[in-house]
């Protein structure tokens, strides 16, 4: 594999990963050797593979959580009482550099602290920040910025030579590769500059994009709902859970049963966003795609709500027109959507992964025809009960404030049903 790698990059660098194998040794390992500790056959493993990188002038890299772990009294990777012992840091390969990530902290002093910890590795150190594209669909710039800001400036405080960007695409890889922009100016700006002045990071995102800033951050508004998060600290992620969860279960529609103008919020944020598309051909794609997406969302964010006090109520009269009106419109929404976002994925991507957003969102679709199907047998009195809203609706966990009532729940199949047996 390295041998291939050499041939296809000029770059020396190479990261061989090797973080959280929480369960090495532990499978078919077990089986054929028997019980041996884990830290044990990850140095055996690194030492083989370090060498090989040196046989082809690679200089190899590795997330650094599986030793930083072995010092922490839980095996918490961001615990602050963490001790590394001399003898884990000496059985390191010199040749190798780790790699300390970290995309979370608010707080230079917790920096400066997990710096101090890992001042015991006679290792090349090289800190890795974060671009928060992995949430959801939206990216969240508040997080970005607050926890970049502030690691970036500890890392010049520790003369960190080296500072790897991260822009994951956990569950799915639904945000938009180029949301990355305003982030990626960040670090740029703080490779050479000892202060970075948010209204000159504007100036360059408007010579780059011709977009501001304010333009970029408006994409955030999906997953504002109240005012309690005025900053998105806490990575709440709405505009996945309403798009994908089901109209009959409402796992989520607890959560924002009290926002009164979220239809209103949503459709106000799909024409903003189409303007700033029809004003900027390079990111035409991108802006339409969250244009129709907030469009769905004003349908869809509350649309369980009114079919379970609809039913409640046995009013006839709304469950139709909700089923001949306001669904068959979220379905033509929902076709809109998945063809702007076919249209931006097959720009920015590979084929390879767009069947994921399709059968998510041909899912939603193919709901919305079983939903009209439950509620005409029920209108049509072919059913008595429609068993999934006769079911006492609850907070999908409690996870929030009490000034915002969202969360972060990213995994599509957690979002998608809750009919899952576990074995």
């Amino acid at each position: 594999m390295i041998k291939n790698l050499k041939e296809c990059f000029r770059s020396k660098n190479i990261h061989i990963g090797m973080d959280e194998a929480f369960d090495l040794g532990r499978g078919e390992y077990l089986n054929q050797n028997g019980y041996v500790h884990h830290y044990d056959i990850m140095i055996e493993h690194l030492n083989q593979v370090c060498d090989i990188c040196n046989n082809y002038n690679f200089k190899p890299m590795m997330w650094d959580d599986m030793f930083f772990r072995t010092g922490s009294p839980n095996g918490f990777y961001y615990n602050q009482d963490t001790v590394i012992s001399k003898e884990v840091a000496n059985s390191i390969p010199s040749n190798l550099s780790l790699v300390y990530w970290d995309y979370y902290h608010k707080d230079k002093n917790i920096y400066r602290k997990f710096f101090d910890i890992r001042k015991v590795f006679n290792n090349n150190l090289i800190f890795a920040g974060g671009i928060w594209k992995w949430s959801g669909i939206t990216p969240c710039y508040d997080q970005t910025f607050k926890s970049s800001k502030e690691a970036l400036m500890v890392c010049k405080e520790e003369n960190i030579q080296e500072v790897i960007i991260t822009a994951w695409g956990d569950d799915g890889d639904e945000t938009p590769i180029d949301t990355i922009i305003p982030g990626l100016i960040l670090f740029a700006e703080h490779a050479y500059n000892d202060e970075v002045n948010i209204k000159w990071i504007n100036e360059r995102c408007k010579f780059i994009t011709n977009l501001d800033l304010e333009e970029f951050f408006s994409l955030q508004e999906l997953d504002k709902l109240e005012d309690g998060d005025k900053e998105n600290l806490r990575f709440v992620n709405p505009s996945k859970y309403l798009l994908y969860q089901d109209l009959l279960l409402g796992a989520f529609d607890k959560h924002i049963e009290n926002i009164e103008n979220i239809e209103n919020h949503y459709e106000c944020l799909s024409n903003r966003y189409l303007e700033i598309a029809n004003s900027n051909e390079k990111y035409f794609n991108m802006f339409k795609m969250y244009s129709d997406l907030a469009k769905v969302l004003s349908i869809k964010s509350n649309i369980g709500i009114k079919l379970r006090k609809a039913y409640k109520n046995n009013d006839l009269e709304k469950l139709s027109y909700i089923c001949e009106n306001t669904l068959k419109d979220l379905k033509e929404n929902i076709k809109n959507l998945q063809n702007s976002y076919r249209n931006l994925w097959y720009k920015d991507c590979k084929g390879q992964g767009f069947e994921v957003i399709d059968i998510r969102l041909g899912g939603v679709s193919s709901r919305i025809d079983s939903t009209i199907y439950r509620v005409k047998s029920y209108i049509n009195k072919e059913i008595n009960v429609i068993e999934e809203l006769e079911e006492e609706i609850l907070y999908f966990n409690e996870e929030f404030t009490k000034d915002s009532h969202q969360i972060n729940i990213n995994r599509y199949k957690d979002i998608a049903t809750q009919n899952i047996i576990s074995w």
